[in-house]
């Protein structure tokens, strides 16, 4: 007899968890690869910072910075939490597999990422530039065609299961 489990929470601790750190070999070394290629790439971002910005925009550069881990740890970390807990109720009510569910995640969040990155571009076209050369992308194209994509994937996600399931049936 299994424990009983008790709302969304107690779900989600029934599922594997990937925040246990593992403590094999690989994933030792990958970790440190990770953690020896990410100072690297701060030290190249400190090298540009030094040489290529003018020290009368750090001021802006600084909080820039500060408001985007704000928005990041506010707004869009508790939103995409909040997100996935209500795609696990969702996933299990319709019976979505892990690789279909793992699929629409994947294809949400890139076409999240890409928006997020495409808006600012968009605004600025929005508002025009004195430099006809800045801000060329059509950027409201490349995000309709993004989504559309992903909707695409996320539909071929979820329907291609059932239907080779359906079709095994009729076999």
């Amino acid at each position: 007899m299994s424990a009983p489990r008790v709302g969304l929470v107690g779900r989600v601790r029934a599922m594997p968890v990937f925040a246990v750190s593992p403590s094999t070999e690989p994933y030792r070394v990958a970790r440190v690869v990770l953690i020896v290629i990410g100072v690297a790439i701060g030290v190249v971002g400190g090298v540009i910072l030094l040489n290529d910005v003018a020290p009368k925009r750090y001021v802006g550069l600084a909080t820039w910075l500060i408001v985007a881990v704000i928005l990041h740890d506010v707004v869009l970390a508790p939103v995409l939490v909040a997100a996935g807990l209500a795609f696990l109720r969702v996933r299990e009510r319709l019976r979505i597999g892990r690789l279909a569910a793992t699929i629409v995640q994947g294809a949400l969040v890139v076409a999240g990422v890409l928006t997020a990155i495409g808006v600012p571009g968009l605004l600025a076209n929005r508002r025009g530039s004195a430099n006809p050369t800045i801000a060329t992308t059509p950027y409201l194209l490349s995000l309709v065609i993004v989504w559309g994509v992903a909707v695409v994937v996320v539909a071929v996600a979820l329907a291609l299961p059932r239907l080779i399931e359906r079709r095994a049936r009729k076999k």
